[in-house]
């Protein structure tokens, strides 16, 4: 499974911002829509771009929100089984 890098968020940031729909910017960096939905939230500011209704998306959010589900996550080890 690939991941989402630094250039590909900075990426999604410009061409959100130039109005690209969510299926260009898949098409372009070849990973599914839902991946860049998902993007798309997680680096929402809770603005919006002057003279649109686009949520606005700031790649350095996207980044440290992207980070902190990973720490979060942890290490986990699966379960025993109870007999």
């Amino acid at each position: 499974m690939r991941e989402l890098s630094r250039a590909n968020r900075d990426r999604i940031s410009e061409m959100w911002r130039a109005g690209h729909s969510v299926r260009e910017i898949s098409y372009e960096l070849r990973f599914a829509a839902e991946t860049i939905y998902a993007e798309l939230r997680r680096g929402a500011t809770g603005d919006f771009y002057p003279n649109t209704y686009r949520p606005a998306y700031d790649p350095d959010i996207g980044e440290r929100v992207y980070l902190e589900n990973i720490r979060r996550k942890g290490n986990r080890t699966p379960r025993k089984k109870q007999a």
